[in-house]
């Protein structure tokens, strides 16, 4: 063979070789990926899975252990520990995650010490006003409230360092930490059941405390202390976002509770019944579900923002599709429970909420599809359209359960809630759709607009030249944010 063909032949060979190993490399990076992301995932579904089995199991043990009126007592202190976490995480825990899922580690790390400031100063201010509340009352409903306000400071910062773990993308230590409290929890439980000494304040007790230790040992992980000096700093430059994801997270709880009144005033406590009962078996799994992949997926998609808006299209109609496709599986498997199994698990309960499976299944397909939407606009930071469509859906779902339950029941009430979270999720998307235009406008206007001296308000954002952000976490004394003696003047927006 002459020279040329030789050469011709051997860099042919050599392309052809060069084409296998980069397929076989994209391929490996694939790989890699999805292996990454499928530990990312099983560390959120594992830690959501205990956290929530914790808070079930210490209800099951005082169910069991104290008085039908002392339970009632439980059950309103829990209701208040649960309006102080969604203080919380409105607050601290969602613009901590929008904001500073994407950046460098030191700030990172001086956002996560301020956030988790705020948080424990929200604990505090709770109970405060839990312990002045008990100084009012007398006997077990006083002994509740002193074991509460006892132990919220740690039960709100040890949440804190819970998200703040997986914002770090280390979603193995959050899980360490919440097997660390239920450890000590499960402990305490035991030495009080062997002691006899298993009433509701020593069990409250165990349950604070042991999350004070659970926090003292997240900020051991996180080598930092809470920047309770940085609280009013926090709340000052977080307050664009902070106010509105706190109404929504105000929101969701203040609708259940009117869906709630309206079943029972238009179809009655059997109604109430049978539709909580069906959503028990159908919503419940799903929500611990939602909750343990949306502690991975909203960081993950504050990065990809950074690399496209595009890309944060797909990854919402992605995650959107794939919740839906979890609950369309979970409800067909409760749809082929055998009646006797359901007579056994649930009682009579079962036989009125079983027809009622159908449509709160697709409900919660609609509610997993409405996620991907919501994902979306908080990786966005368009606060003002999230909420918008919040307030939205809520109006929608009451008034779908108690014009449902005015026409049939309890299963015109599951109807009328199915219809209801279809159009929500056209207005989820459609605000969305709308975001991610703005996005791009905004865009464009940091490209054409980098010398403007005042900021601009695009949509739902606003813009500012960077001479114009102080930012926390920059370090000391550096760039135009920092003012005389070095101190940080706000957050980046």
């Amino acid at each position: 063979m002459n020279g040329p063909r030789r050469w011709g032949l051997r860099l042919r060979h050599r392309a052809a070789a060069t084409a296998a190993g980069t397929v076989l490399d994209g391929g490996e990076v694939n790989r890699s990926k999805l292996v990454r992301l499928t530990r990312k995932l099983s560390w959120g579904l594992s830690d959501q899975a205990l956290s929530s089995g914790t808070n079930f199991a210490l209800s099951a043990l005082i169910a069991r252990s104290v008085s039908p009126a002392e339970f009632g007592l439980y059950s309103i202190a829990f209701a208040i520990y649960l309006i102080a976490l969604n203080v919380s995480n409105g607050l601290t825990n969602d613009p901590l995650t929008v904001r500073f899922s994407h950046v460098g580690s030191h700030r990172q790390h001086v956002a996560i010490s301020a956030a988790g400031g705020a948080a424990l100063v929200i604990g505090v201010v709770f109970g405060v006003g839990c312990l002045a509340a008990a100084t009012l009352l007398s006997g077990p409903a006083q002994l509740t409230l002193l074991a509460l306000g006892i132990g919220l400071p740690g039960l709100m910062l040890q949440d804190a360092w819970r998200h703040a773990f997986f914002i770090a993308d280390r979603g193995r230590d959050a899980f360490i930490n919440d097997l660390y409290w239920t450890l000590i929890q499960v402990s305490a439980y035991a030495g009080l059941i062997l002691s006899g000494n298993a009433t509701l304040l020593n069990l409250m007790l165990a349950w604070g405390l042991a999350a004070t230790a659970a926090a003292a040992l997240g900020a051991y992980q996180l080598r930092l202390l809470p920047g309770v000096n940085l609280t009013w700093l926090w709340l000052r430059t977080q307050r664009d976002l902070a106010v509105r994801y706190l109404a929504e997270d105000l929101t969701l709880p203040g609708a259940g509770a009117l869906q709630a009144w309206g079943l029972g005033a238009f179809g009655g406590l059997t109604a109430v019944g049978a539709f909580r009962g069906a959503e028990l078996l159908v919503l419940g799994p799903m929500n611990v579900a939602f909750r343990g992949l949306q502690l991975i997926a909203q960081p993950e998609a504050s990065r990809v923002l950074r690399q496209s808006v595009h890309r944060l299209a797909r990854s919402a109609f992605v995650y959107g599709g794939a919740r839906t496709l979890i609950a369309l599986a979970w409800g067909g498997l409760v749809l082929l429970v055998p009646s006797s199994v359901g007579t056994a698990l649930m009682g009579e309960v079962w036989l009125v909420a079983h027809p009622l499976l159908l449509p709160l299944t697709m409900s919660t397909a609609l509610i997993g599809l409405t996620g991907g939407a919501e994902m979306g606009l908080r990786a966005l930071g368009a606060a003002k359209r999230s909420l918008r469509a919040r307030l939205v859906t809520a109006a929608l779902t009451v008034a779908g359960v108690a014009g449902g339950a005015m026409v049939g029941g309890g299963l015109g009430a599951a109807w009328g809630y199915a219809i209801t979270n279809a159009l929500a999720w056209v207005h989820w998307r459609h605000e969305l759709r709308r975001g991610l235009r703005d996005w791009e406008h905004l865009e464009h206007a940091m490209a054409d607009e980098a010398g403007r001296a005042t900021p601009r308000v695009v949509g739902d954002f606003v813009y500012e030249p960077p001479w114009q952000q102080p930012t926390i976490g920059q370090p000391p004394g550096t760039g135009r944010a920092a003012n005389q003696n070095g101190s940080a003047q706000r957050m980046p927006t």
